[in-house]
């Protein structure tokens, strides 16, 4: 059951993922007859699942939903912004109560009730068009929510005033949320069975709003052919209990009479532990997982299995690289081949394994969508978001990793990024702000950018700041890229008022230590008055990486081979006599790290030195090494406390022999050239 239910949880995400997208959709082409279907049949298929596992509130509400859709379809109704709004707010409510089926938390149950209230006030007049409401709140029936405990006992002659059991039944669906058990002990052996004879009988139990002689004229016609009984068992949904489900689940299998004095007496001791505090819902582990590209054909698997999948993979690509080291050193030719052929299906099963685990960035966009809608609604800001590259793929724990970054990015353009829309007249700027996403390839890269058309960054107001918190001395000489750099210190922040959406001093430096765990890098360009462009480069994965090996003394590095432009050999004494560490490389001046100086390397200094030519952006620069050894297969794993303050180095890796593999980070040593090359710049023009 347990393993059912977590299947419920994982479609019923996907489902309300799924309604939503279409919602935002349904904004832009309010006509659309294919949105409105696919949103009713999401629904409808929620409803009864959410039925089946006994989350009764869920059902109970996509309902109400429902019908409202049902509606819009026979165009008894139309789509406005109210109604978008009320079922989007729906949408979030329902996703919480997949963690809270029994409306415990009162925030939950008192949202509830108002949600409940508006979906009543949009479905009060069906022929006419949708009454704003007020607040979200219009009256309700003057009725609460009741358990009613009902025995039908057909007569057995009932079929032969033409009545039918089962649509009786039916209609008791339609008083509210019903559970059914049917006892078919009587039915007799077929030789023995009368056709014209009504066998079975039921116990049911209808949550609902409506009275007892509601439920009474069901059974008007046959009320004197059979035996109908009717309790209430309690003032609330019992059916939202899993305690109490489990109870009726219990006499069902045991085919049990039931009585009502014992039912009763159950219910009571289960509403004084769950009124003294003492109940605690089991709740199952649920990933909240967007929608996903359809495939002709897919199967659903646990995330921790995939993890724990990727887990094995790395550890034998290690003992791979492990075996390969010993065969290379045997004379036994037969291991020889057996290692390569071994090491040929490890990369393959490592690449299929990275495919697996790789979800488009689609995935988190619906929720980029959402927030911008919500928040130009709240900051009356007019906002047009633009995509391109949602189908780009990253691993799927990075795409978790990532949400939470970009929401901080699109909130800070969103309040105090744009401009008001007096503000974008006087400038000439379009009234409708423009915010988009961009995502794309680049080598063993995914680049993610998010630009917009706002204010931009305003250097002199960031400086001013930036001085007044002590962060920088008035007479310090920076570049406008510096400057604009300043923002990513903790705690920079030049909103002026605190909001709910931002200005409350958790600034960029927050989303530059997510993008840093990340193994990423940001950047932001920015121009006054024209907008700001913040730039995430990742890698594509989190766990392995295809590198170039080589040596330094007894060391050894790994290099992404993405990175790698050439190689080049040189003596070590040009090295050490070059000028502000950079030497010609095809007749172009290369700066370039020497390895051997860096780690402090002074013993057993080879003739020849091997210079890794790595790239990044459109910039260049080497890495002295003494070897190189060839491609490898590198397993990251996380670095201690000790390297912390070492950018250049990003990770490590496990080599065959069991020795350690330091992996470096060729974008951070570029751009550790690249600054220093630029304060170099600026000191000479201040002599000047």
């Amino acid at each position: 059951m347990k393993t059912f239910e977590s299947t419920y949880l994982n479609e019923a995400g996907e489902l309300l993922a799924e309604i939503e997208e279409i919602l935002l959709n349904l904004e832009q082409q309010p006509s659309s007859e294919n949105a409105i279907e696919r949103i009713f049949r999401a629904m409808h298929t929620l409803k009864g699942n959410s039925s089946m596992f006994g989350f009764v509130h869920v059902g109970e509400l996509t309902h109400e939903l429902e019908n409202i859709f049902d509606d819009i379809r026979q165009e008894k109704k139309s789509v406005n912004a109210e109604l978008l709004n009320i079922t989007l707010s729906s949408i979030d409510h329902l996703r919480a109560l997949l963690n809270d089926r029994s409306l415990i938390n009162p925030v939950n149950a008192e949202r509830h009730e108002t949600l409940k209230k508006c979906i009543f006030g949009l479905r009060e007049n069906k022929c006419e068009h949708i009454k704003s409401i007020k607040h979200g709140v219009v009256p309700p029936k003057e009725s609460t929510l009741a358990t009613w405990y009902i025995l039908f006992r057909p007569g057995t002659e009932i079929f032969k005033n033409g009545t039918n059991p089962l649509l009786l039944i039916d209609e008791l669906f339609t008083l509210g949320e019903t559970h059914v058990t049917a006892h078919r002990a009587d039915i007799p052996d077929l030789e023995e069975l009368d056709v014209h004879t009504c066998y079975t009988w039921w116990d049911i139990y209808l949550v609902t709003q409506e009275t007892e002689q509601s439920i009474r004229d069901v059974f008007m016609f046959v009320d004197d052919i059979c035996k109908i009984e009717i309790y209430k068992v309690a003032d609330e949904n019992l059916l939202g209990y899993k305690e109490f489900v489990e109870k009726i689940a219990d006499i069902e299998a045991g085919e049990q009479v039931v009585d009502i004095g014992e039912l009763q007496k159950y219910v009571n001791e289960l509403l004084q532990i769950i009124r003294d505090n003492q109940y605690q819902e089991i709740r199952s582990g649920i990933v909240f997982t967007e929608k996903e590209v359809a495939h002709s054909a897919s199967i659903r698997v646990d995330a921790d299995k995939i993890d724990k999948l990727i887990s094995l993979v790395s550890e034998l690509v290690t003992s791979q690289a492990g075996l390969s080291l010993m065969a290379e050193s045997s004379p036994d030719a037969h291991l020889l081949n057996l290692s390569e052929e071994i090491e040929k299906i490890t990369r393959q099963l490592r690449d299929v394994t990275h495919e697996i685990c790789l979800v488009p960035l689609d995935s988190i966009i619906i929720r980029l969508r959402r927030l911008v809608r919500d928040l130009s609604n709240e900051l009356q800001k007019e906002v047009q978001f633009i995509t391109e590259g949602a189908d780009t793929e990253l691993d799927m724990n990075m795409i978790h990793k990532l949400a939470d970054p970009l929401m901080h990015i699109f909130r800070n353009a969103m309040d105090h990024g744009f401009e008001s829309v007096d503000e974008r007249k006087k400038m000439r700027k379009p009234e409708k702000c423009t915010l988009s996403l961009r995502a794309f390839y680049s080598g063993t890269n995914v680049v993610v950018e998010v630009r917009d058309d706002g204010k931009g960054i305003d250097t002199v107001s960031v400086r001013q700041k930036a001085i007044e918190k002590g962060l920088i001395q008035g007479e310090d000489n920076l570049s406008a890229k510096e400057i604009q750099n300043l923002i990513l210190l903790p705690g920079f922040s030049t909103a002026v008022m605190v909001t709910d959406v931002s200005g409350r001093g958790v600034g960029l430096d927050v989303v530059q230590k997510k993008i840093t765990e990340l193994r990423g890098q940001l950047q932001i360009e920015s121009e006054k008055g024209k907008g700001t462009t913040i730039t995430i480069r990742l890698p594509l994965t989190l766990s392995m990486l295809d590198g170039l090996l080589v040596k330094v003394g007894e060391t050894h590095f790994v290099i992404p081979l993405g990175s790698v432009e050439k190689c080049y050999e040189m003596k070590y004494t040009e090295l050490d006599t070059a000028f502000n560490n950079a030497v010609r490389l095809d007749n172009r001046l290369i700066p370039f790290v020497h390895l051997r100086r860096e780690f402090d390397f002074i013993e057993d200094v080879p003739d020849y030195a091997q210079i890794v030519l790595v790239a990044f952006e459109g910039k260049a620069a080497g890495l002295s090494v003494d070897q190189v050894i060839g491609e490898y297969q590198a397993v990251l794993k996380p670095l201690g406390k000790m390297y912390n303050g070492i950018d250049i180095v990003s990770g490590a890796s496990i080599l065959g022999n069991g020795s350690i593999a330091l992996v470096l980070d060729p974008a951070k040593i570029i751009q550790y050239f690249d600054e220093k090359i630029q304060k170099n710049r600026l000191k000479t023009e201040l002599v000047e």
